[in-house]
C-alpha cells in the first residue's frame, strides 16, 4: 500500500455505492410475536427469517436486519426521524464494512476489511469529502493519510515490513515536497523537493556513522555539500 493508493479510493467508492443502492422491503414481526405472547403461545427457541424489523413506541423503524438476493447480509440503525445512521454489511465478495451516517444523511465514516486481508478506516467531512484515512495491508504496511478540503492527499505516514518508516507531504497539486524517513540503507533521511518534483535539499545519516548534507540547483547539480550517495 502506498501513501495514497488508488485502490483505496476504488474500495471506498464501492462502499459508498453499496450504501446508497440498498433499498429493502420491511417485514414487521413484533406484532406477530406480541400476539403470540398474549394468546399464551409458547415462544420459539429459534427464529428464522429473511428480514427482521424493530419498531419504537411510535411505530417507526429503528433497526433492520436482512439479506439481499445478491448475498449481502446487513444491519441498519435509524434515528427517531427515520434517517439511516448505521450500516453493517458483509458482501458476497468477502468484504465486510461499517458505515456511519450523520443526521443529514451524509456519509461520515467507513470501516472495511477485505477478503485480501486489508483493513481500512475513512473519515469524511459534512460534504462527504474524505479527510482522514487509515489502513493496513497483508504485506505489513500500515499507513495514515490526511486529505484537504478538495479530497486531495496532503500528507502520509507509513511503516513497512522492511523496517522503513516514512513521512511525506505534498502541495495542493499533490506533488511531493517533503520526505522524511528511516530506511534500511540510512539511519535517517530528509529530502525537500521543488514544485517540479526535483530534489533541492537532502540530509542523511548512515548506519556506518557518516552524515551528509547537500543542496542542488534545478538541474540536479550539487551547489553545496556532499550528496548522500557519495562514497
Amino acid at each position: 500500500m502506498s501513501l495514497f493508493d488508488p485502490q483505496d479510493e476504488t474500495r471506498i467508492l464501492r462502499l459508498e455505492r453499496s450504501v446508497r443502492r440498498m433499498q429493502l422491503t420491511v417485514l414487521v414481526l413484533g406484532l406477530a410475536l406480541g400476539c403470540a405472547a398474549t394468546l399464551g403461545i409458547a415462544q420459539p427457541q429459534s427464529l428464522s427469517v429473511t428480514q427482521l424489523v424493530l419498531l419504537d413506541a411510535d411505530g417507526k423503524t429503528r433497526f433492520r436486519l436482512g439479506t439481499t438476493p445478491e448475498g449481502q447480509a446487513h444491519f441498519k440503525g435509524f434515528d427517531r426521524n427515520g434517517q439511516e445512521r448505521i450500516l453493517l454489511t458483509t458482501e458476497p465478495n468477502g468484504n465486510a464494512g461499517i458505515v456511519g451516517i450523520d443526521p443529514a444523511g451524509k456519509l461520515r465514516l467507513a470501516m472495511t476489511t477485505s477478503r485480501q486481508g486489508e483493513a481500512g478506516y475513512l473519515a469524511m467531512d459534512p460534504g462527504e469529502t474524505r479527510r482522514i484515512g487509515l489502513g493496513t495491508s497483508p504485506d505489513g504496511t500500515a499507513a495514515l493519510s490526511a486529505f484537504d478540503l478538495e479530497g486531495k492527499g496532503r500528507f502520509g505516514l507509513s511503516t513497512h515490513a522492511n523496517g522503513s518508516a516514512i513521512f511525506a507531504a505534498t502541495d495542493s497539486e499533490q506533488k511531493r515536497r517533503v520526505f522524511i524517513a528511516t530506511l534500511p540503507d540510512f539511519d535517517a533521511v530528509l529530502q525537500l523537493d521543488d514544485r517540479d518534483g526535483k530534489a533541492r535539499f537532502t540530509a542523511a545519516t548512515r548506519a556506518d556513522g557518516k552524515a551528509f548534507v547537500a543542496a542542488y540547483d534545478p538541474a540536479g547539480e550539487v551547489l553545496l555539500g556532499t550528496p548522500p550517495d557519495a562514497p
